[in-house]
């Protein structure tokens, strides 16, 4: 009895290892084929590295779907009913997740469509910014300025007024308004605070190739004023930038003995 299990278990390995052969071709195929179609899909429709959770995990989901459906066929296990459960099973559950699949379709939508991306910095109608860190098959996760994380679903995300940030370009341009006094030299002023600017912009840990600016628009009461245009090569930069370029404008604009007069006002009595 042994010798005959021996001899039915010789005969019957080829078979199995062909089978295991196969499962081990195909799974494993889908696996680098869902890689592949992955990382395809992000470096066409993505401007950067970063990737969405959801875009990922539905590829991957349909190819090894598509794999096992494969595998069935090769045994000659009919798919059709199981298709046909599925596609009734399938509308069910659509009418009971409604809201779900309206978070997926829309996540979707945001991310093919480019409005927003993993890691723009965002401003959403209802005052809440941050950046982007994740998109999901229900929610965005946004991370705010103050570090806190910001769970959005993305059906409402879809509907709302947004500014991005990172739209049509990541450089941020910020204005600074500064006045000096009537007897100044402007060609110094302008030359002294490009100077500043440029050192100051060029001296943070990421900067914009976008050279500054100084615009002179108003004879005010006690002073002519112009405007400083910097760059910010990211939206969280800014306040940074601005702390920076103050302090050292300030600095540079007492050595050079150019004054930022205080306001004047005369008030005349009546006797």
């Amino acid at each position: 009895m042994p010798d005959q299990m021996i001899e039915h278990m010789l005969e019957i390995l080829p078979t199995l290892l062909k089978h295991a052969t196969f499962l081990i071709v195909i799974f494993m195929g889908a696996r680098y084929l869902s890689k592949a179609v992955v990382k395809i899909i992000n470096s066409t429709i993505k401007r950067d590295e970063n990737s969405a959770t959801i875009l990922d995990n539905i590829l991957t989901t349909i190819i090894h779907v598509l794999a096992i459906l494969i595998v069935l066929s090769h045994f000659n296990i009919a798919i059709t009913p199981i298709l046909t459960a599925m596609g009734v099973g399938g509308i069910a559950i659509g009418l009971g997740l409604q809201e779900t699949l309206q978070n997926i379709f829309a996540g979707l939508w945001l991310i093919v469509s480019k409005q927003i991306q993993v890691g723009d910095f965002i401003l959403l109608s209802t005052n809440q910014q941050g950046r982007v860190t994740d998109i999901t098959w229900r929610y965005t996760t946004v991370q705010s300025t103050l570090g806190n994380l910001i769970v959005i679903p993305n059906k409402n995300l879809a509907s709302s007024v947004i500014t991005n940030y990172n739209l049509p370009q990541k450089d941020i341009t910020i204005k600074i308004p500064i006045g000096v006094a009537y007897d100044s030299d402007l060609e110094q002023v302008e030359r002294v605070t490009l100077e500043v600017a440029n050192k100051v912009m060029h001296d943070m840990a990421e900067f914009s190739e976008i050279p500054p600016k100084v615009l002179f628009h108003t004879f005010a009461d006690s002073s002519i004023n112009f405007d400083v245009l910097l760059h910010s090569a990211r939206f969280e930069m800014q306040l940074e930038l601005k702390h920076r370029f103050i302090k050292a404008i300030t600095a540079r604009y007492r050595k050079e003995g150019i004054e930022i007069p205080f306001p004047i006002r005369t008030i005349i009595e009546n006797k």
